[in-house]
């Protein structure tokens, strides 16, 4: 339960986002051609939730998000990234960040932070996954 009000909380009290390191997404993606086939065929959901390519890929661990930790997925929507046409899956997770030490070596309480990233697909495979650099996020939240 305290993990969950520490989530809303801090969904609420600010509209920075962090995350993992896997790779640095362009903060503004290309406009989309007008043909969408250049990209392959537009990613298919699964019955059991998510994407078949996005959760594929992170059943062979090609990335360290897990899927327990997902809780939305975007519209898949056409993106160039590196010259090259891919289908962007954008989707929300929830990540633990660090807190820094206190003043006399005491930790403090872990965080979780709400986080956006995307992944992208071509031919129904995974090519891309990128998150957003890790930044600090400072709370307005008092702390009892």
């Amino acid at each position: 339960m305290k993990l969950i009000l520490s989530l809303l909380s801090l969904v609420l009290a600010t509209s920075v986002f962090a995350g993992s390191m896997n790779a640095i997404a362009p903060s503004h993606p290309e406009k989309a051609p007008e043909d969408i086939s250049v990209a392959g065929p537009k990613p298919s959901k699964s019955m059991f939730g998510g994407y078949r390519a996005l959760n594929r890929s992170i059943k062979n661990h090609e990335t360290s998000i897990t899927r327990d930790i997902i809780f939305q997925y975007g519209t898949p929507r056409v993106e160039k990234f590196q010259g090259e046409y891919f289908w962007s899956v954008p989707f929300t997770y929830a990540t633990v960040s660090a807190s820094p030490q206190h003043l006399y070596g005491k930790p403090l309480s872990d965080g979780v932070a709400v986080t956006e990233a995307r992944a992208l697909v071509s031919h129904g495979k995974v090519a891309y996954w990128l998150y957003d650099a890790p930044r600090p996020v400072r709370s307005s939240i008092p702390v009892r």
